[in-house]
């Protein structure tokens, strides 16, 4: 098992309405390739754990 991924969800599942928010505020930041590939990483866990 990667330990990456375990860490990742702890956060996410904690904070994952903040997350969202977070994300609305990083948009203007990033470049929408890579808030594109953050979500795909983001999604792929959740479908992963639920």
């Amino acid at each position: 098992m990667d330990t990456s991924n375990d860490l990742g969800y702890d956060v996410l599942h904690i904070n994952i309405k903040e997350q969202k928010e977070k994300d609305i505020q990083i948009c203007s930041m990033l470049s929408q390739k890579d808030l594109w590939f953050k979500k795909l990483q983001i999604m792929h866990t959740v479908k992963v754990l639920y």
